[in-house]
């Protein structure tokens, strides 16, 4: 019997899923007996999410953080609650509390780090503290690797010591660790500095790197194997949630 009604319930709460009917979705995934209840906890966590989404589409940031609170009881390691009580409290202009949500997202996945780089960035730029901001991109680069780490970091050491120096770095850092998006950051270093006849050939090169990057994926679905550009919290092929993840390297 129990598998039977389990049956019922998934069907219809991927009726509720396709009608964006939330409230719904949650109610009768809340009574799906899963063999691995992280599933169902999982499910329901991103469930909220669309909630709150939608709430802070409205601008009803306080009905957000209720719905968001909520997904975290379901699921405390969910990367996109994180994301989104950051994002609530950067509307709140609670930077620093900000910077503590995104932060998270480290300890619960680091491959995500490419998701809050730039809010954390801006974050810190909010509460002009740059110093901090350097330290932790420079431990995010040593630690993880994160290519949008590394980038936000040479661009930081660019401004505050010069392209030169960044440069070096940069060359030093890719000997080990080459990247695409490395390679076009050092470009446009080079583009600031020639003239000419080199100019061009930097300028041609940086077009050739460009389409490069414009033809790869960033993130995929470790459950069916699409593709994207952009993260998708369900995956538009196999309608799986949280299993589009950054491709290594890339992001």
């Amino acid at each position: 019997v129990t598998n039977y009604k389990n049956l019922a319930l998934t069907k219809l709460t991927l009726v509720y899923e396709k009608e964006k009917d939330w409230n719904k979705a949650i109610e009768s995934c809340s009574q799906i007996k899963f063999e691995k209840e992280s599933r169902n906890r999982s499910n329901i966590a991103h469930y909220y999410c669309e909630l709150a989404e939608k709430a802070i589409e409205n601008k009803d940031v306080d009905s957000a953080w209720e719905l968001l609170i909520a997904a975290q009881l379901a699921d405390n390691c969910c990367i996109r609650v994180s994301v989104l009580l950051g994002d609530v409290e950067c509307f709140r202009n609670n930077f620093q509390q900000a910077i503590a949500q995104y932060k998270k997202v480290e300890v619960q996945n680091p491959q995500y780090l490419s998701e809050v780089i730039n809010p954390i960035k801006q974050c810190y730029e909010k509460l002009d503290d740059m110093v901090s901001l350097r330290n932790y991109l420079e431990e995010l680069v040593n630690k993880h690797h994160n290519t949008r780490a590394l980038l936000a970091f040479a661009d930081i050491v660019c401004q505050q010591e010069g392209s030169e120096k960044a440069a070096n770095f940069m060359i030093e850092y890719l000997r080990e660790h080459p990247s695409l998006r490395g390679i076009d950051f050092m470009i446009d270093l080079g583009l600031k500095r020639l003239d000419g006849f080199a100019f061009e050939n930097f300028k041609t090169l940086k077009e050739l790197v460009g389409q490069l990057i414009q033809k790869k994926s960033f993130y995929q679905c470790n459950h069916c194997g699409f593709s994207s550009k952009s993260i998708y919290w369900q995956c538009p092929q196999c309608r799986s949630w949280s299993t589009l993840k950054p491709i290594q390297g890339l992001n």
